[in-house]
């Protein structure tokens, strides 16, 4: 999915909308693909991401309320799942 089709997406959902997309990592490392994704996450007010070996959920949020839920429900997976992290990868406005 790319970044305008998700800030479309986002846009049309009710007032505290949170996406979660799932992402593979073929051959990168998870702070390479991290560092691309930032760049292009100015529509969203937080998004924050749990991964393990191949597999991320990043979860983006469009305000305050929504922000603190993800950044929770993923740190509380992370902390369940040893072999998960979790990644902030915007938190707010700037």
């Amino acid at each position: 999915m790319r970044h305008s089709e998700l800030k479309h997406f986002l846009s049309c959902l009710a007032r505290t909308p949170v996406a979660i997309v799932h992402q593979h990592r073929p051959r990168r490392m998870w702070n390479n693909i991290f560092a691309d994704l930032k760049n292009g996450l100015e529509y969203a007010h937080s998004a924050v991401a749990a991964h393990e070996g191949n597999i991320a959920f990043v979860a983006l949020a469009t305000n305050d309320s929504s922000g603190e839920r993800i950044n929770s429900a993923l740190k509380c997976y992370a902390k369940k799942h040893s072999i998960a992290r979790q990644e902030i990868l915007k938190k707010g406005r700037a």
